[in-house]
């Protein structure tokens, strides 16, 4: 228990560290917008030229050269080929613009900067071309032929940015950095809330899922249904709120398996058995059901294959780090099954069962350390668990009479329990993971737009 409430305040400070970044990014994201008294446009002299404003804080181009505002922040392209990531600090009356950037101040002539225009289509479909005005790690300000807009980053579906009409030979991601390149469907063993997008295909070593819209995914563990166990887990988002950098989400869902062999939820719950009044739970034998089947009156397959259920809730928030570089998000969920109300099997003379209600609660949070690293750590409740080191678990998948199939039936009866570990994504559909608990080494592959 000692473990536990260390982990417990562990997470308690980490998630208190978030908030306070997530919320101070949240406030600063106000794409830098040129006043409308400001923006004048500047004449193009015959030989080439810019003509600058009066004002000394705004110059504007008709047609080639770009519009500058003092606050603009984002990347900027000179016309011989320099390119400086920087905001504009101030502009003088002769056209100096001074640049401020990671580096140092720059003051560059105002006609040596380029026009930057794109082209987004968001995931509604719908398309605008303008000019970017400006860029944070959250969105644009584009100035189209109707007015100015705000488009967040998440989203967007595609994007091409042009120099001029030359467009730019780069890929503009979709989620870079301070996004992370994965939105996490599920952290070790426990879902989020986070659904998969919209045909979105998804497999690993034990599951494969689809999503059929933004709300709704299906998955199932494909590895039981070829053992016989067909199964299906239908997860429905009922809230998902957006708001800056920011993202809530509330999902429900479950796992109905039409023929489970429910000897394995026996010998999970089997320190629920009383023998003679003595406690059973001795199942880090060879055989890891031998004790609860010499318990019940008929240990035969058939027997005991039954419909069996799980149902579990899940809130999950995501938000940005201080600086922008990253996301974090915090996870906390609720599960159950079908023993909770199923009549449990008949046990032998002298063995009984004791009043339980099974129950999984986590609380987990994920951490984006790098562009393609997560760190990832849980801490659960779960009157079912069992620690089982590494060698007996790669026995349980691979060596078993049920390949490719984690039965959980054997291992140290433990309530709470803490894991941690690293999700790497070493391409843009593959995730590896490893983590100190079972399964130990997690993967998979996401498909979008499958």
């Amino acid at each position: 228990m000692r473990r536990a409430f260390l982990a417990a305040a562990i997470l308690a400070c980490l998630a208190m560290r978030g908030v306070a970044q997530g919320a101070e990014a949240r406030n600063e994201w106000k794409p830098v917008r040129p006043r409308a008294t400001a923006v004048l446009e500047a004449l193009t002299t015959d030989d080439g030229e810019v003509a600058t404003t009066t004002g000394g804080d705004t110059v504007s181009g008709a047609g080639g050269p770009p519009t500058l505002s003092v606050g603009m922040s984002k990347v900027f392209y000179m016309r011989n080929g320099d390119m400086f990531e920087g905001s504009v600090q101030a502009i003088s009356d002769d056209g100096v613009v001074t640049l401020e950037t990671s580096d140092g101040v720059l003051y560059i002539p105002a006609g040596q900067f380029l026009k930057e225009t794109a082209r987004v289509t968001k995931n509604t479909g719908t398309q605008y071309r303008g000019e970017i005005l400006s860029e944070d790690a959250v969105g644009f300000a584009l100035r189209t032929n109707y007015g100015e807009i705000v488009v967040s980053k998440t989203d967007i579906q595609s994007m091409s940015r042009y120099l001029g009409e030359k467009q730019i030979a780069r890929r503009e991601e979709r989620r870079r950095f301070f996004q992370g390149d994965e939105t996490l469907t599920h952290l070790f063993l426990d879902p989020t809330a986070f659904g998969l997008e919209e045909r979105t295909f998804y497999v690993t070593g034990i599951s494969l899922g689809f999503g059929f819209t933004n709300n709704f995914m299906l998955m199932s563990r494909m590895f039981d249904s070829v053992n016989g166990d067909i199964n299906l887990g239908p997860q429905f988002t009922l809230l998902k709120r957006r708001r800056g950098s920011s993202e809530i989400a509330v999902a429900i869902g479950g796992r109905l398996y039409t023929t489970h062999d429910m000897r394995q939820e026996y010998s999970r719950y089997g320190h629920f058995i009383d023998y003679n009044g003595a406690k059973v739970d001795d199942l880090d034998r060879d055989d890891r059901m031998r004790d609860v089947e010499e318990h019940l009156v008929d240990a035969s397959k058939r027997a005991n294959e039954e419909v069996f259920g799980e149902v579990y809730s899940v809130m999950s928030w995501r938000g940005g780090l201080r600086d922008g570089r990253g996301k974090w998000g915090l996870h906390l969920g609720a599960k159950t099954n079908s023993l909770a109300w199923q009549e449990r099997p008949a046990l032998k003379a002298g063995s009984e069962w004791r009043s339980f209600k099974p129950y999984r609660v986590w609380l987990a949070l994920d951490y984006d350390m790098s562009k393609r690293v997560k760190f990832l750590t849980e801490i659960f409740a779960d009157n079912g668990w069992r620690w089982r080191n590494f060698e007996t678990v790669v026995d349980d998948y691979f060596a078993d009479d049920t390949p490719g199939v984690l039965d959980f039936t054997e291992g140290t009866y433990r309530p709470v329990d803490i894991d941690l570990g690293f999700l790497i994504a070493p391409t843009d559909t593959l995730r590896i993971g490893a983590h100190f608990q079972d399964p130990y080494i997690t993967f998979y592959w996401k498909f979008a737009q499958f």
